[in-house]
C-alpha cells in the first residue's frame, strides 16, 4: 500500500517570480482564447485528438508553452465547452405573463451566456 502525504506550504515569491507567474497566466489565458476561437469557428469540434492534431504544435510555438501546459490548455477549454453543452440540454424556462396570461418559453442558446 502506498501512502501519500499532503502538506501546505506558504510561498514567498520574489517580485521577478510574481512577474513570471503573471506572464505565464496571461499566456495560458491567450492560448485558451485561441483554442476557444478555433472550436467556435469549426462547428464546436470537441474531440481531444482532433484538436491536438490541429492545434498542439501551433500552441507550443505561438505561446511558448511546454507540452504539459499545451495539453492543459486544450483540456481546460474542452471541459468548459462540454459544461456549456450540458447547460443547453437542460429544460427551457417557462413563465406566465401576468398581463396576458400566456406562457412563454426561454430557450438557452449562445446569447444566454452573454
Amino acid at each position: 500500500m502506498q501512502l501519500t502525504k499532503t502538506i501546505k506550504v506558504q510561498l514567498y515569491p520574489s517580485a521577478s517570480d510574481i512577474e513570471k507567474f503573471e506572464e505565464t497566466q496571461q499566456q495560458f489565458l491567450n492560448a485558451c482564447n485561441f483554442v476557444s476561437t478555433y472550436i467556435f469557428d469549426h462547428d464546436f469540434e470537441l474531440g481531444q485528438t482532433t484538436l491536438h492534431n490541429a492545434l498542439y504544435h501551433q500552441i507550443r510555438q505561438d505561446f511558448g508553452m511546454q507540452s504539459q501546459m499545451a495539453q492543459s490548455v486544450m483540456r481546460t477549454v474542452i471541459a468548459r465547452y462540454k459544461t456549456v453543452k450540458t447547460q443547453f440540454k437542460q429544460k427551457p424556462k417557462r413563465y406566465k405573463d401576468i398581463h396576458t396570461g400566456k406562457y412563454h418559453t426561454l430557450y438557452k442558446d449562445l446569447y444566454h451566456l452573454t
